[in-house]
């Protein structure tokens, strides 16, 4: 539709402008290529390509290929959309340009391959290629660096003949084959890399307190890279290397390098898991309160040593030593977190102790007596302070493992202090509570029936005393029956019941004297009365008789 005349007339404004611009970037495309064949963006590619197969500038040349070839798409992909929209029959010429460059690009293709093809036969003819076919596989080197002898320029060989390859580019025979054999061990070359990259980064990788339980197997993973012809069936004449050369050597070789590179990575991954299995574990620990807890504290404890067991019926003594004791002095540090967690509050977190306050010997008293309390107390607290030095010695099954923890308490002497000081506290709280409940007990050290008989004579007495009693039971009915010092637990219910016992008594003491009171008094007035009837019973019959009567009326009335 585009090529009627009316219509290209019409979007003659737009067509012409379009065909300027392609113009330009057909201009572009070819100021790209002139680019690449300039000798400073050869040098600077070349620079960065320091692994190439030879010592020119190959790889920037396919590279300079690979662009040529995609300029020549992008200019016909043009050439296309032009005569699709008509636009060569325009005002512009657009076919001479683009047929300049595609002409110019096929010649710089052409350059450049033969470029490349007389440089890879220069290496060729140099050996440069060759020594790396013919070289030993692997070698561990001065400073200890296991290296692969498959050089990185076979590799860019390889990709640089598919490459060219699947442009259309017909690569000589000579090059081919070299390519062909280079491939043919790119997979050993690749396998011996990988584990020439395990075993240099082993460093990293294996814990240094575990280098020795590893000893066999790095032995013998060394032992297979420095006599790699063991077990093999090679018969040639140097029984100490493998080269390139032959493909059953090769193939056998690394196929027992890549075992013995398993068996170390995989003991090395176990022996890592136990490592942070433990490691987890002794983390655990040292949250744990070892005074309040101690049970948790040494089931924690045993499963760490039982993992620890499990590894130490694998390895001999000698090489289990470093790294049991480095895991002492870790679990001596989770220790200590906890011992100092135990004495900041033994007083309070020790396990309970139980005594009562009990009424004896007319006086309030503990039972047992303070002094065995102490001793419990004391007792149990030297087993905590001590438990360190004498009962703990970690992962060693002799003395060895003691003497790091029998350091602890020594290096923790201003807690210890802290720790008998507050237990010297501990003790004067807890006698303080005899003179704090003994004011209740005191109606149990007097002769309570000859105090009332003593101090009671009146109503009035005894109904002073009967509401002072009142008050007191409530006082009793309100005391605790127990009392908490710390880590001591102290039963006040048989004190309380002889405090109750003495306020019963004296209730009932009140009431006897009330009763003997009551009785006397009636006593008294029934003598009265018998004595006043006999008297006013008589009649007088003389003048004084009358006159005594008289008297004795007044006396009775």
């Amino acid at each position: 539709m585009i090529k009627r005349k009316n219509i290209n007339r019409a979007m003659a404004t737009i067509i012409e402008p379009l065909a300027a611009n392609l113009l330009d970037v057909i201009q572009d495309l070819e100021n790209e290529v002139d680019n690449s064949d300039s000798p400073s963006n050869s040098n600077s590619n070349s620079n960065s390509n320091s692994n190439s197969p030879s010592n020119s500038d190959s790889p920037d040349k396919v590279s300079q290929i690979t662009l040529t070839r995609q300029v020549s798409h992008k200019v016909k992909a043009i050439l296309v959309s032009a005569r699709t929209l008509n636009l060569l029959s325009n005002s512009v010429d657009l076919n001479s340009p683009v047929q300049d460059l595609l002409d110019k690009c096929k010649r710089f293709e052409k350059h450049l391959f033969e470029t490349w093809v007389e440089d890879m036969n220069d290496a060729l003819d140099n050996e440069d290629l060759s020594l790396a076919m013919t070289g030993k596989l692997m070698e561990i080197n001065k400073t200890g660096i296991l290296q692969v002898n498959y050089k990185e320029s076979l590799v860019i060989l390889l990709r640089q003949v598919r490459q060219l390859t699947e442009l259309g580019f017909t690569v000589p025979s000579a090059i081919r084959s070299k390519a062909a054999e280079g491939e043919k061990f790119y997979r050993y070359g690749i396998m011996l890399k990988k584990v020439s990259n395990f075993y240099n980064a082993m460093e990293h990788v294996i814990i240094p307190e575990q280098k020795a339980m590893l000893l066999d197997s790095l032995v013998a993973f060394e032992e297979v890279v420095a006599n790699p012809t063991t077990n093999s069936k090679s018969d040639s004449k140097d029984a100490s290397s493998i080269t390139w050369g032959n493909p059953a050597e090769c193939e056998n070789y690394v196929e027992r390098l890549h075992k013995a590179a398993e068996k170390l990575k995989n003991e090395n991954s176990k022996l890592r898991n136990v490592h942070e299995t433990l490691t987890s574990k002794t983390v655990e620990l040292l949250h744990i309160n070892l005074l309040s807890h101690k049970s948790n504290w040494s089931k924690k404890w045993n499963e760490i040593q039982s993992a620890m067991a499990e590894l130490s019926s694998r390895y001999p003594k000698d090489r289990m030593s470093k790294f049991i004791n480095f895991w002492n002095h870790q679990v001596y540090k989770a220790l200590e977190a906890s011992y100092q967690m135990g004495l900041e509050s033994l007083n309070e977190s020790m396990g309970e102790l139980k005594c009562e306050m009990v009424y004896s010997n007319k006086q309030i008293q503990f039972k047992p007596p303070l002094e065995s309390i102490k001793v419990k107390y004391y007792t149990k607290m030297k087993a905590f302070i001590e438990f360190p030095g004498t009962k703990f010695k970690g992962f060693s099954e002799n003395n060895s493992g003691k003497k790091i923890f029998q350091a602890m308490a020594s290096r923790n002497t201003d807690a210890l202090t802290q720790v008998y000081i507050k237990s010297e506290d501990l003790f004067e709280r807890l006698n303080s509570l005899l003179s704090k409940y003994s004011s209740h007990a005191v109606l149990g050290s007097i002769d309570i029936s000859h105090w009332v008989s003593e101090n009671c004579h009146d109503v009035s007495d005894y109904s002073a005393n009967f509401n002072a009693l009142k008050l007191k039971r409530r006082d009793a009915d309100k005391l605790p029956d127990i009392e908490r010092v710390d880590c001591i637990r102290v039963s006040l219910r048989d004190s309380n019941s002889a405090v109750a016992d003495q306020l019963q008594h004296l209730h009932d003491m009140l009431l006897v004297g009330l009763r003997n009171n009551t009785l006397t008094s009636f006593k008294q007035v029934d003598e009265f009365l018998a004595e006043s009837l006999s008297t006013l019973k008589q009649t007088p019959s003389t003048i004084e008789e009358i006159t005594n009567a008289q008297a004795k009326w007044k006396e009775i009335r």
